[in-house]
């Protein structure tokens, strides 16, 4: 597979300053018990920056609509249950690597939840699987700064702790960010049943002042390497994070909602 890493030969000035302060973080590690490097206190429940936003709500209940169960295999903290409150009337189950957040996910509305790797679970039967990954951009960021609170925002500042394995939450877009979330969606497309369907709510991102093809690679990567038939891509509107990154005002307007079948 062809690197989706963009190349860095442009702005050399900007890289060579990134460079100098990765060299400079300390990247954190996997703890054996719950810590909170960043101070934010240890009571749940844990925030979650990357919730599924007001304006997609919508978008997503309409699609999934006729399918009697949902599948979120990357839940979070189970947003996937507001589908409820937009017309959506049938199970909805929600999965999810990090406790402290799946421990929110029956508040949220879902039916039942599981604890797990989604690259290696025995999923209940569904029929439709709404979801989210990570788009692999500066959310990722998982190093100590000076400043505890400057790390909210992040997946690992949310959680407190650096992310158990198994989870792309830290990984930047690239070669092992698209290997692990193949494996994902592989165990996931392989369980979906015949006749259903994948929701997909991604959006590509700037780095170094170039747009990153996240939305591509998903789109060839269930249509030509899972066998799914694509059906369209429904851009959406939302307010996104202004707060995180260096880029703040380059961001990518629109997020997009894509729909595969299981043929």
């Amino acid at each position: 597979m062809e690197d989706p890493t963009p190349p860095f030969s442009r702005k050399e000035e900007l890289c060579k300053w990134w460079l100098l302060r990765v060299d400079k973080v300390e990247i954190m590690k996997a703890p054996t018990e719950f810590s909170d490097p960043w101070g934010l206190g240890s009571n749940d429940p844990r925030p979650h920056s990357a919730r599924f936003s007001g304006p997609l709500l919508p978008v997503l209940a309409k699609a999934a609509q006729g399918y009697p169960v949902v599948l979120d295999p990357l839940a979070g903290t189970g947003r996937v249950g507001h589908l409820k409150k937009y017309g959506y009337t049938g199970r909805i189950i929600a999965n999810e690597l990090e406790s402290e957040w799946a421990r929110q996910c029956k508040s949220n509305g879902c039916d039942q939840v599981l604890i797990g790797d989604a690259a290696k679970v025995h999923f209940p039967t569904f029929h439709c699987v709404v979801t989210s990954p990570t788009y692999g951009n500066r959310m990722a960021d998982n190093f100590k700064t000076r400043r505890p609170t400057s790390m909210r925002g992040r997946y690992a500042g949310d959680l407190g702790r650096h992310p158990s394995p198994g989870s792309a939450c830290c990984l930047y877009f690239g070669p092992e960010y698209c290997q692990t979330y193949r494996r994902i969606f592989e165990n996931v497309v392989k369980q979906l049943s015949l006749g259903g369907r994948v929701i997909l709510n991604v959006s590509d991102f700037i780095r170094l002042y170039k747009r990153v093809g996240v939305c591509r690679w998903y789109k060839r990567l269930f249509s030509q390497e899972l066998g799914l038939v694509f059906r369209e891509t429904i851009p959406v509107k939302t307010k996104r994070l202004r707060s995180v990154g260096a880029n703040t005002h380059l961001r990518v307007p629109n997020e997009v909602v894509m729909i595969f079948d299981k043929p």
